[in-house]
């Protein structure tokens, strides 16, 4: 009866449209599987857009970026952005309860908040410069647009996550022949039309935390949502796969390697524990074969940079805990300690600590760091949340870390609370946006990969499907309310 009389507040604070949104939308709650049989009403255009959107990142990640209307400096996801807001446009406003119920959102507009008026200030001096570098808050309109959708739109979130299911068999076998082709000399040589940047720019830790958080969406289940349901066998058989990737990518950068495990943690700690044996046993068994077979018969890829091979893997492994002797995995840590370092103390020593050195000025530059032989220097501290310290101070990033813990918080408590946990369908999506997140916030912390939209619009949109799927308590199942009455 609580949870009845919290709806029908919801419903009357609404109005006789948002109440008609509000009981659509707990009708998908209440039948999870099955998507609406009506034609969408509401971000008609928006929602398959920002499909292909999604799953352009997701397979070409940062080649995928600079595709951009010729002769412009419209990039595909600032075009998607736009159509959102156009058909966010024709809404009866379901911002103002979204802002009640999902806090995290009102954190989020502060954040956007503090980081325009820095801009305001920037954009003179820096134009364009100012604009690219601001990409890191601007995107958070996808939060909004996402939540948005979730609550007006019933058929959102299966649709959504019926598209992601589909195409995830056919990633997982690409994403490791795609690290591999990141390598390839040969390939970058060819620029995406009208750009400087190579074809195969994928970059191996977002192609990490991607693929483990498509190992996680199996095995949660998370396309119940949209009326699939995949076999044990499937779902194993497809684990292995990308696990098989992860350690591709792992191979190339100990950071990703780091999100992806992470992230998959998480999506261990949720699995009831019945489940939890099903997959592992099986799983764990096809893997340490493989990686026997691995080592038995040396087996690897010699590529630019670091060789893909089980050994490469130990040794990223192990220098994440120990003083590694390789001299090339050591200066990467030292390269990366030095420039926080001078970072840190500039911040500190000027007082831009208090408001940031502002949007355009390039980072790498200042502190006297190049991109690589021939390249102009780096516009970031290879840090993306140092990074938000760095171009609006404190102020922005106490608000920036304070939006990820509330929004941690609250999606594990809920996920924790729900009856039947991730048995119930909607909940395996809220707890594998849990564990996604985090392993973009992971990637974060060793590679600029936010100062990009192929994992900053990816991250903002999952931020804003947690947002929608918590942002209320869980649905009481009917015999809790037959004994209340």
């Amino acid at each position: 009866m609580e949870a009845a009389g919290s709806r029908t507040s919801d419903v009357a604070k609404l109005g006789h449209s948002g109440a008609r949104r509000v009981r659509e939308h707990a009708g998908m709650l209440t039948n999870v599987g099955r998507a609406p049989g009506r034609p969408s009403h509401y971000f008609i255009w928006f929602t398959p857009a920002l499909g292909l959107l999604l799953a352009g990142y997701l397979f070409f990640s940062k080649s995928f970026a600079y595709v951009h209307v010729p002769g412009t400096p419209l990039f595909i996801g600032e075009a998607v952005l736009g159509l959102g807001l156009v058909e966010a446009a024709r809404i009866p406003s379901p911002w103002r309860y979204l802002l009640r119920t999902a806090p995290v959102l009102r954190l989020v507009g502060v954040f956007v908040l503090v980081c325009a008026v820095r801009f305001a200030f920037d954009f003179p001096a820096y134009r364009l410069d100012a604009v690219r570098d601001s990409s890191i808050w601007y995107y958070a309109a996808f939060s909004f647009l996402t939540a948005a959708a979730a609550v007006s739109e019933p058929s959102f979130v299966p649709r959504l996550v019926g598209w992601y299911g589909r195409a995830l068999p056919a990633f997982l076998v690409w994403a490791p022949i795609a690290v591999v082709l990141s390598q390839v000399s040969a390939l970058s040589d060819v620029h995406v039309p009208g750009t400087s940047a190579a074809i195969n720019s994928f970059k191996p830790g977002d192609m990490a935390v991607q693929i483990a958080a498509g190992i996680g969406f199996l095995s949660v289940g998370v396309d119940r949502v949209a009326g699939r349901h995949r076999t044990t066998r499937s779902t194993v058989v497809l684990s292995v796969i990308g696990l098989v990737g992860l350690l591709v990518c792992g191979s190339q950068t100990r950071g990703g390697l780091v999100a992806g495990v992470s992230t998959l943690l998480i999506c261990v700690a949720v699995l009831p524990v019945g489940r939890r044996g099903r997959l592992a046993v099986p799983v764990l068994s096809a893997m340490v074969a493989i990686v026997l077979v691995a080592l038995v018969f040396n087996l690897q890829v010699h590529v630019r940079g670091r060789d893909v091979s089980v050994q490469t893997v130990a040794a990223n492994v192990v220098s994440i805990v120990h003083q590694d002797k390789n001299q090339e995995l050591a200066g990467t840590v030292q390269w990366r300690q030095e420039l926080w370092t001078r970072m840190r103390n500039d911040m500190l020593s000027s007082g831009a600590w208090r408001t940031g050195l502002g949007f355009g000025p390039a980072l790498g530059a200042r502190y006297g760091v190049n991109g690589g032989p021939g390249e102009p220097p780096l516009r970031n501290v290879h840090n993306s949340h140092l990074g938000v310290f760095a171009r609006v101070g404190a102020i922005g990033l106490a608000v920036w870390a304070l939006i990820w813990l509330t929004w941690g918080l609250q999606t594990a408590v809920r996920v924790r609370r729900w009856p039947g946990g991730v048995r119930d369908p909607e909940c395996a999506v809220a707890a594998w946006t849990l564990a996604a997140v985090s392993g973009f916030l992971v990637n974060a912390y060793f590679d600029p990969s936010l100062e990009g939209p192929q994992a900053d619009i990816w991250l903002f949109v999952l931020l804003g499907l947690g947002a929608a799927l918590t942002r209320r308590r869980p649905p009481v199942p009917a015999s809790t309310t037959e004994h209340r009455r």
